[in-house]
This record gives C-alpha cells, structure tokens and sequence, in this order.
C-alpha cells in the first residue's frame, strides 16, 4: 500500500525542501523505493499554478470606530495595545483618559 506524500512527510516531519538538491526523477525513485506516491513535480519544483495566483485577494483594511464607553472600561495595558496597533505614539506616563481620547480621535 503507497502512502501520499503529504501524510508520509508529516509523519517524519520531513520537508520538500530538503530534496531541491535531486532531480525530480530522482525523488520520485526515492519514494517509489519507500512506497510513497511523490508530490506533484510543481509542488516539488515551488511551482505555484497561475490560478492560485490570481485568486489571491489583498486584505481589505476598515475604518476602526471605537466606543467611549466601552474604552474607559479597559485596562490601560490594553489601551496601550490599541494605540500601538492603530500607529499612536505615546508616553508610558500617560493617563487612561488621555490614552482613550487619543483612540476617540481616530474616529474623525
């Protein structure tokens, strides 16, 4: 019985990159000898087929609205999270309010 390669190589944790220095002639003959159905010779090569390619879609990025009632219930910690995450430069020594009122502007 032929195991798939995908299964085979997750099993041993052995990667397809690690064969780019063989022909794939060669690989297919290292797997027919263990009983393994090689990978596509696209896969084997880093091939990736056109329509792959072209169905893949660049993230769309939305405006962020934040509530005021919902940010004066955080943790400041958490504040600052959301400050470095929307590119808001701030000190450590600022305040709560002052870190909520810096997100609250981003909804203008």
């Amino acid at each position: 019985m032929k195991v798939q390669w995908k299964a085979f190589s997750q099993r041993r944790g052995i990667k397809i990159e690690e064969f780019q220095h063989m022909k794939y002639e060669e690989f297919s003959r290292w797997c027919e000898y263990r009983n393994v159905i090689p990978a596509e010779k696209t896969e084997f090569l880093g091939e990736t087929p056109p329509a792959i390619v072209q169905t893949i879609e660049t993230p769309v990025v939305e405006d962020v609205t934040f509530d005021e009632k919902l940010l004066k219930k955080k943790l400041k910690g958490d504040l600052q999270i959301l400050c470095e995450d929307n590119g808001i430069d701030f000190e450590a020594s600022w305040t709560k309010k002052k870190l909520v009122s810096a997100l609250l502007e981003l909804n203008n």
